[in-house]
């Protein structure tokens, strides 16, 4: 050890005695790390003849991660469209077999029933349209920070005096039909709330997209909000609807709530069909990422028994300089002069 004039270690040892506790310190952190991923912390530099080859690697397998996240987030969110798009066909099949029994027993009682399921349902199909996740709604196209759909009071309350109108039921339909389907007409501008464009297709994999948001304004949906609205206004005693014209309102939108089923069903297909490509790059992309894994740890693996040995090698050393360190703090002149 080098000492100064009167015996005590010189400034620039202890200097370097911190210096390669640093040094230690550092090692020791890269080889926990190592032990425990086996991994080389630094297989750039480990490896000075493949640096690009790593380096490339590195970013394919950060990249599939990423896309892995998205295409979980594409899995929940196809899944929930698709379960809002069932239930809505479910409500629908259901709204028109009890509707139809009611019609077929013309009873008084039964019928004002059918106006208040036909409501419940109506408000349910349209929550099922409003459904959002992670702050993003899946029916409202390109304008996701938003719902599709007014709430269920603000239709009933557009819709219901077109119905009040008449003069006969055909074409009080006629006129709720084109309030609903008509370009510019009344829900466009005011029952359908979300963006006059799709959502931007998903990118799951490099240059691949996907696209499977629904709008709520489709034109497969319009007609079901259309006759659910039209059936629970039907036999409601509140409104001014004349009695000839009740049954033969209901009448007319079971039958267009019965060909909404179809259409319905071709609305889940063509989720299901993203649902099967989303799928599909998945299974391909998780392949790739074993097979790139495999590769990188045959050039970046470390194995994990040596890490471990190294370990306990470095932290001797570490605590053999702290020691060293310890005791040229407690010299003394008198301790010297002993």
């Amino acid at each position: 050890m080098t000492l100064n004039d009167i015996g005590f270690p010189s400034q620039s040892r202890q200097v370097e005695i911190q210096r390669r506790i640093a040094l230690l310190r550092a090692r020791i952190n890269d080889t926990t790390d190592e032990a425990v991923t086996g991994r080389l912390s630094d297989p750039a530099r480990s490896r000075n003849g493949r640096i690009a080859g790593i380096l490339e690697m590195e970013k394919s397998l950060s990249d599939l991660g990423h896309y892995g996240e998205i295409i979980a987030l594409s899995e929940t969110r196809a899944t929930m469209t698709q379960t809002s798009l069932d239930q809505i066909r479910e409500l629908v099949i259901s709204t028109t077999t009890t509707a139809q029994t009611a019609l077929a027993a013309n009873s008084k009682v039964p019928l004002e029933t059918v106006s208040q399921t036909a409501h419940q349902n109506l408000a349910a199909t349209i929550s099922n349209l409003n459904v959002a996740l992670g702050g993003r709604s899946l029916f409202a196209g390109d304008a996701g920070d938003r719902g599709a759909l007014v709430d269920i009071d603000t239709l009933r309350t557009a819709t219901v005096p077109l119905l009040e109108a008449g003069p006969d039921a055909a074409t009080a339909y006629a006129a709720i039909d084109a309030a609903f389907t008509a370009p510019g007409g009344l829900f466009e501008t005011t029952l359908y709330t979300g963006g006059i464009a799709d959502a931007p297709a998903t990118e799951v994999a490099t240059g691949e997209r996907i696209g499977y948001a629904i709008r709520g304004d489709d034109e497969q949906l319009r007609p079901v909000l259309r006759d659910l609205a039209v059936l629970a206004a039907a036999f409601d005693p509140t409104n001014a609807i004349t009695d000839a014209d009740r049954a033969k309102l209901a009448g007319l939108a079971v039958d267009g709530l019965r060909n909404s089923v179809d259409g319905l069903a071709g609305l889940s297909a063509r989720v299901g069909t993203a649902e099967q490509r989303i799928a599909r790059v998945k299974a391909r992309n998780i392949a790739e990422e074993a097979a790139l894994t495999i590769s990188y740890n045959n050039i970046a693996g470390r194995d994990q028994f040596s890490a471990v040995a190294e370990l306990k090698s470095l932290e001797g050393q570490l605590e053999s300089l702290f020691v060293t360190t310890t005791r040229i703090a407690n010299l003394s002149l008198t301790q010297f002069l002993r």
